[in-house]
Order: C-alpha cells, then structure tokens, then sequence
C-alpha cells in the first residue's frame, strides 16, 4: 500500500485534529456555560404582554436580542431568514436554541423597559466562570489587570 504521509507525519496529523477537536469542544462547553448564565435570568424579567399577546417566548427574545453580538450582520432576523430559505436552517435555532425569530422592533420593544440590574447577575456568573477556568489569565496585562475593551455611545 502507497500511503501519501510516512508514519511520523500520519501521527502528526492525527495530533492536530484531536487538539483542533479538543479546541472545539471546549469553545462549545464554553459557550454553552456563558449562555446559560444568560438564560437563567430569563424566568426573573418582567413581561410586559398581556391576554394571548405572547406569540414568541421571552427566552427566544432575549436570546435573539443577544445572538447578533455573535452573528456580525446588520439585521440578524432578515440574514437568519436568508440562511432558511437557501439551507433549511439558520444559526438562531441550530447556535442558540431560538424556535422562531421575533422582529428587531418586538425585540426592542419587550426588552428596554427592562433594567439592566436584570441582567447584572449574567455578568457577575460570566466573570466568576471565566476567572474560576483561567481564561481570564490570558487577558491579564500590565500589573496583572485585565485589558477590558469598552464601546460607550458617544
């Protein structure tokens, strides 16, 4: 048998695929943690909807409010539309679990009359998390503080 890789290199192969395996796995279980952080503040937001007013789930709004941080396109809903039509699926249900996408404005409008001390414990889980599994050490610059990049509206 003619193989195109001597053993050394067949073995360095296989290497890189279970660590590029083994990366992938962890970033997954990573993810997962941080967005249950998010979903378990769900059950305590106020809903503002009354009577049969309640065509979408509170947890697919806010999950559909915080995917595009992930999903850079201008219009989340209208690229995850785009997504169903030319492949029968779209990372909103396969990433984050939403069953159907509200629109920008419902998002918006169910979502800003809720304070944001709502979502501070989503925060406080998140950094507790990050620091207890080290991730935050790579962060870690000058006088061993955080490099923290910070956008404020102007």
């Amino acid at each position: 048998r003619h193989s195109l890789f001597n053993s050394h290199q067949q073995s360095w192969w296989l290497n890189k695929l279970v660590i590029l395996y083994l990366r992938m796995v962890e970033e997954r279980w990573i993810f997962n943690s941080l967005l249950t952080f998010l979903t378990s503040v769900i059950p305590s937001l106020p809903d503002i909807r009354t009577g049969n007013n309640k065509k979408y789930d509170m947890e697919d709004i806010v999950l559909a409010a915080f995917a595009p941080f992930f999903i850079q396109c201008p219009s989340f809903l209208s690229y995850q539309r785009l997504m169903e039509q030319n492949k029968g699926k779209n990372n909103g249900r396969s990433i984050f679990g939403i069953d159907v996408i509200p629109s920008d404005n419902h998002i918006r409008n169910l979502l800003d009359p809720i304070a944001p001390s709502y979502f501070f414990p989503v925060f406080t889980d998140a950094f507790h998390f990050l620091d207890e599994t080290k991730i935050l050490n790579t962060y870690r610059s000058v006088f061993n503080t955080y490099l923290i990049a910070l956008d404020t509206p102007s």
